[in-house]
């Protein structure tokens, strides 16, 4: 095996061709790339976090609770990915020691873990508030629970499969999976089974029954005279499983370039070599994922004006306007009342 096949089988974090092809030019656009990711994932999972913990009535839905999990998971997946995915692009071996290498790759497994797992809670608390009529206060905080200790579960086994792989001249390393082992293949099919394959079964199965209530419910609503307040909330619940579905659309989507890839990486590690097909999707599958966390916060806006109310209403330029219209109608408050003592006062 050549150098340039080994290193093209074994990694595809960074631009490598500087190294074993003598070019020594950096791929500056797909550090812009990262770079425009980072910050708008970044700015619009943290604005849904604030937008959300700062409006009293935003705070007091249950549902928005597990939104809070859905954001928290995308931040962390940015916060934890998109740096190093910078520093590979530049210099496409691990230089931080082991500890390090653990650390990272928990992180960004635990980070998926949350964004899945919360996507899944959505779901499960929507049929038991819509089909089961258990309540979704009833459950939101053991579903939370729930999620976070499955993403630890899932993401603990990493410490003791994750390390540090020489190259052949072992003058650089690679943060990897030791692949060959067949604890590490039987880890990838767990892996892909509860963080891909059976959490979109389970999505499925609930938002199918949820749509087929809503349905009902739509049939019941038509041609007969229903209580306003009734209608308002059909509509809230009709809206917010029209944008979970689209979160869930998008998850399954973008995601699956990641999961088909490092499920190939675990169990079929050897056919790497000369595969073009694999080896341009090595290249891709953390765009796709990472277009998916930057993407839900601007679904989330577009699908729920409450949303984008209590975020104008953060903002400064629309504080200082709010700010000056009460300035305003105060001043002439003022000029309405002492005019009518100033007439009051005049002898008739």
């Amino acid at each position: 095996m050549t150098a340039e096949e080994y290193y093209s089988s074994y990694s595809y974090y960074g631009n490598l061709s500087h190294f074993f092809m003598g070019d020594d030019s950096v791929d500056w656009v797909a550090i812009d790339i990262f770079i425009l990711a980072a910050v708008l994932g970044l700015l619009g999972n943290a604005s849904i976090i604030v937008v959300i913990l700062l409006n009293r009535e935003l705070r007091r839905s249950q549902i928005n609770a597990l939104i809070i999990q859905l954001a928290i998971g995308d931040f962390l997946f940015l916060l934890s990915t998109v740096p190093i995915k910078i520093e590979h692009e530049i210099y496409p071996f691990w230089q931080f020691g082991t500890a390090a290498c653990k650390a990272y790759r928990f992180g960004e497994t635990l980070a998926i873990g949350v964004c899945v797992y919360s996507i899944t809670a959505f779901s499960v608390g929507r049929f038991l508030g819509i089909v089961m009529k258990k309540g979704e206060r009833n459950f939101t905080k053991v579903l939370i629970i729930t999620e976070w200790l499955l993403a630890i579960t899932v993401a603990a086994p990493i410490i003791f499969l994750v390390t540090l792989v020489d190259t052949p001249t072992r003058s650089h390393a690679y943060c990897q999976f030791y692949y060959e082992t067949t604890a590490a293949r039987v880890y990838g099919v767990f892996w892909f089974s509860f963080l891909y394959v059976v959490p979109l079964g389970l999505i499925a199965y609930t938002n199918i029954l949820v749509i087929i209530k809503l349905l009902q419910s739509t049939r019941k609503f038509s041609g007969e005279q229903v209580n306003r307040s009734l209608l308002k909330q059909f509509r809230i619940r009709r809206n917010r499983a029209a944008m979970f579905i689209l979160i869930t659309v998008f998850f399954a989507v973008f995601w699956m370039p990641y999961y088909a890839f490092r499920f190939w990486q675990f169990v079929g590690k050897d056919s790497a070599v000369g595969n073009q097909p694999l080896r341009v999707l090595g290249k891709l599958h953390y765009y796709a994922a990472i277009a998916n966390s930057c993407c839900n916060p601007f679904v989330m806006y577009m699908m729920s004006s409450k949303y984008r109310m209590a975020l104008c209403c953060r903002l400064p330029a629309h504080r200082m306007g709010v700010a000056s219209g009460n300035s305003i109608r105060g001043s002439r408050a003022k000029t309405t009342r002492f005019s009518l003592s100033v007439r009051s006062k005049q002898p008739e």
